[in-house]
């Protein structure tokens, strides 16, 4: 009988809607300790969505998941349609929403 690995599926990928499924943007995590989100052409993932800000959020690598951080953002971070206080563990299949642009971890 083989063994069952019991680890939980870690996120490889981020993928971003803005707006239309046609805009999708997909970003790879694989390599990745953390991700910044934002407005600012100094992020790791820019968006275009005027209620982004600068550097809006923060992915960082954990062994079960990533960290959702909101860095002071003026609009806030949401995930399932609340936002976010505190840092927030999220896996694979959960999704995350800046301004008008939503994003899925696949």
């Amino acid at each position: 009988m083989a063994e069952q690995n019991d680890k939980p599926e870690v996120p490889r990928s981020l993928s971003v809607t803005a707006g239309s499924a046609e805009k999708l943007i997909e970003t790879s995590l694989q390599k990745r300790e953390s991700v910044v989100i934002g407005r600012g052409n100094e992020c790791d993932v820019v968006i275009h969505d005027l209620k982004a800000s600068r550097q809006h959020c923060k992915l960082t690598r954990k062994e079960d998941g990533f960290l959702l951080e909101d860095l002071s953002s003026r609009n806030g971070t949401l995930v399932n349609g609340t936002p976010i206080k505190e840092p927030v563990l999220l896996k694979t299949n959960h999704t995350f929403q800046i301004g008008d642009t939503m994003f899925y971890l696949a």
